[in-house]
């Protein structure tokens, strides 16, 4: 969704930080919602196998194969084709997309790697994977609510065992309200067909209620924080608000090339370092030699008077 941003936020905090991350989007029939052409190919040059095709309570899904790269792709009603995650065939614990690759930027905002996260939304599996790999002494609890993502990212996106036992078949709503587990870090990505109860991108609206922000705020450790993937939308600024009233730190990233927004949301009143960002990048890139650089990420972090203005985080 490659669009022009123009937010007229208006805060009254004195400490906000936003890190939004709007969830990316290609469609696969028509240009719309993302334009990828350096991330990844548009509908012209998309020259697409269907590998796999089904249609669940939740969602109408199919996959592709293109390039040695599979798509997770959910068709909404008009017949639009959004893909909802991406994998190297050869090389699946690799992060195609940008906004996962931020998403995980949420590393550099703690002193340590963090313990327990929390993962809502599935999709191919590529987070999970990606964690598996180069940060195996994390761990990653899984929510997701149509099993038939399950049966799919297990069959046709590489996720074996170790990370099928930690998956969890349920309404994330429900089961933080019923939970009493705490994480270091809870990644929001959890998009489904858009219908009367969801937004316009997906997002369902029981995600968007006050009970449901208290929540997650609850679910976290002191020094936890949540991830929100969002995709930019006529509702853009609303979103953030509300987050805002929840989480006093915010951080925004948006990576260049991708229509999304990566919300980091704390609950410490003191803000990172960009030293200690910088530091925690750097190892992560010599430690870990992951598939893409972390240090390249960090100028892209805004606060949310930094982000307005476009000034890089000091």
């Amino acid at each position: 969704m490659k669009l022009p941003l123009t937010l007229n936020l208006k805060f009254e905090f004195l400490i906000i930080v936003i890190f939004y991350s709007n969830s990316f989007f290609l469609f696969c029939k028509e240009n719309k919602t993302e334009t990828i052409q350096n991330e990844e190919q548009t509908q012209n040059n998309f020259s697409k196998q269907l590998k796999y095709e089904i249609k669940s309570q939740y969602s109408h899904i199919k996959v592709y194969d293109e390039n040695k790269k599979r798509f997770l792709c959910f068709v909404r009603d008009n017949g639009d084709e959004v893909v909802e995650s991406s994998i190297d065939i050869l090389h699946p614990e690799y992060l195609q997309l940008k906004y996962t690759q931020a998403m995980f930027g949420s590393f550099l905002f703690k002193k340590r790697l963090p313990g327990n996260t929390l993962l809502i939304g599935l999709g191919g599996g590529g987070m999970p994977l990606f964690l598996n790999h180069y940060f195996p002494e994390v761990n990653m609890k899984i929510i997701e609510i149509d099993k038939e993502i399950v049966n799919v990212s297990q069959k046709l996106f590489f996720i074996n065992d170790k990370i099928i036992k930690n998956i969890i078949i349920d309404d994330a709503f429900l089961y933080l309200k019923n939970s009493t587990d705490k994480y270091d870090i809870i990644f929001m990505d959890a998009f489904l067909k858009p219908s009367k109860s969801t937004d316009e991108t997906g997002i369902s609206f029981k995600f968007k209620e006050k009970s449901f922000y208290e929540n997650l705020k609850n679910h976290i450790t002191v020094e936890g924080m949540v991830v929100f993937n969002i995709n930019h939308y006529l509702n853009f600024d609303k979103d953030i608000k509300s987050i805002a009233e929840y989480f006093p730190n915010l951080y925004i990233i948006n990576r260049k090339n991708s229509g999304n927004y990566i919300i980091i949301a704390s609950i410490q009143k003191n803000k990172v370092s960009k030293e200690d960002i910088i530091s925690m990048a750097n190892w992560i890139d010599k430690d870990r030699n992951p598939n893409y650089s972390f240090t390249e990420m960090v100028d892209d972090f805004k606060e949310v008077s930094s982000f307005l203005t476009n000034t890089p985080i000091k």
